[in-house]
């Protein structure tokens, strides 16, 4: 099965923001271990830009992802981290829905989440403060599984 495009940089973004959240590096510490396997300038550039935007709205995307579980992700779980890189890729990078959701999917590899964008949608007050934000830009729900049983709905 043919990987998604774009998939080695979020990867290396997944590992910048391990490092900088979990290890307490710092993101240019962390930059050249994470990228090393990236040989194209716009795959580090695009790491690197998911990896800022999530550190610089950490507090909003967590409160975003927060109040559409129904149980609370701890802090450190993968699916935290990649949900926190999709909204960040959505709300403030502006990539297309379609690869949003096709590269979550491959990060998570398997597992079971749904987030229903109407729910997201609807938070207008953090909806204000996350700048950017397209209302109606996300054509389809992030569906797909994540190993054990949390539902976002």
């Amino acid at each position: 099965m043919a990987q998604p495009q774009g998939i080695h940089a979020r990867r290396a973004a997944l590992r910048l923001l391990d490092a900088v959240l979990r290890r307490g590096e710092t993101l240019d510490i962390a930059f050249a271990g994470a990228t090393k396997d990236l040989r194209k300038f716009e795959d580090k550039a695009l790491a690197r830009a998911i990896a800022s935007e999530v550190l610089r709205w950490l507090t909003d995307l967590d409160a975003l992802i927060d109040s559409a579980t129904t149980r609370p992700l701890p802090d450190d779980a993968k699916a935290r981290q990649v949900l926190r890189m999709m909204l960040a890729q959505w709300l403030r990078l502006g990539t297309p829905p379609h690869a949003v959701v096709a590269t979550g999917l491959d990060l998570l590899a398997g597992g079971r989440v749904a987030v229903g964008r109407r729910r997201l949608q609807r938070r207008r007050s953090l909806r204000g403060r996350v700048r950017g934000h397209g209302g109606g830009a996300l054509g389809c729900a992030f569906c797909f599984r994540l190993e054990g049983s949390i539902e976002f709905s």
